[in-house]
């Protein structure tokens, strides 16, 4: 089973490119600190994809808390002749524990029936009919 949860902050804004194909691509770095008696930080690489992608870029920013689900991947590539190896999580669930402040304090996200987050919902939407109790 490959399975990894972390929680820290962000080192930076999330970067996000968009595939050949259009699909966004978010790529951020997570420090996250030890629970050992050195009490070091690692630095973990994420990468997130689609819909997740473009709502890690809305919501969050650099030093905001965030919380990722996902699996681990290493992999290799060569640069200028040296083989590069390197190591990051692919997120597939991802929980923002701080709010980038983006002037709206109506926006949520919803969580949807896979467990991660949907479009976000303005109460301004949301009419008596809509609620089902």
């Amino acid at each position: 089973m490959n399975s990894v949860i972390i929680s820290g902050r962000l080192t930076a804004d999330p970067e996000i490119r968009y595939s050949q194909d259009g699909l966004p691509i978010a790529n951020f770095t997570v420090a996250v600190d030890r629970n050992t008696k050195d009490k070091g930080t690692d630095f973990i690489r994420v990468k997130a994809f689609s819909k997740t992608a473009q709502l890690i870029e809305k919501h969050t920013a650099k030093g905001k808390r965030i919380l990722v689900e996902g699996s681990i991947r290493t992999g290799s590539y060569e640069k200028n002749g040296e083989k590069v190896f390197f190591t990051e999580v692919n997120a597939f669930k991802v929980e923002f524990v701080d709010w980038k402040d983006n002037g709206s304090q109506n926006e949520y996200l919803m969580p949807n029936t896979n467990g991660n987050f949907s479009a976000p919902l303005s109460f301004e939407t949301i009419n008596d009919d809509d609620i089902p109790f």
